[in-house]
């Protein structure tokens, strides 16, 4: 879910960016009203965003060198089959190969861990 909020994001700034250009080069073509409607659509899916990963933080695990808390995400990568996946939601094993990962890698610091050190005892 929230890879495709990003490439909706990325597609409306973009968008928006054109319109704004194409309304300062012909602003009879071109009405404000959808340039600032893009921008708006643009805003809402960055905030959607941010909040999506703010509230969808796994607090049972942080990591073991730096502390820092994962984000429900898939974006660990499967070393069976290079699926992306989320390796805290099903206890390391990717749902498409059944793959077992014993270690993961915090995507702050890149420090590699056995999964029950990833574990928070607080």
């Amino acid at each position: 879910m929230y890879r495709r909020i990003r490439r909706a994001r990325k597609f409306l700034f973009f968008l928006g960016l054109i319109s704004l250009l194409l309304h300062v080069a012909a602003p009879d073509r071109v009405p404000l009203w959808i340039v600032l409607t893009l921008f708006g659509g643009w805003l809402a899916a960055f905030g959607y965003g941010l909040f999506h990963v703010a509230m969808t933080r796994r607090t049972a695990y942080a990591c073991p060198y730096c502390g820092w808390v994962p984000y429900a995400l898939d974006a660990w990568k499967c070393k069976g089959c290079g699926k992306r996946v989320d390796v805290f939601r099903q206890m390391g094993i990717c749902s498409r190969c059944g793959h077992q990962h014993e270690e993961f890698m915090c995507l702050r610091c890149r420090g590699v861990a056995a999964r029950p050190r990833w574990l928070r005892l607080s």
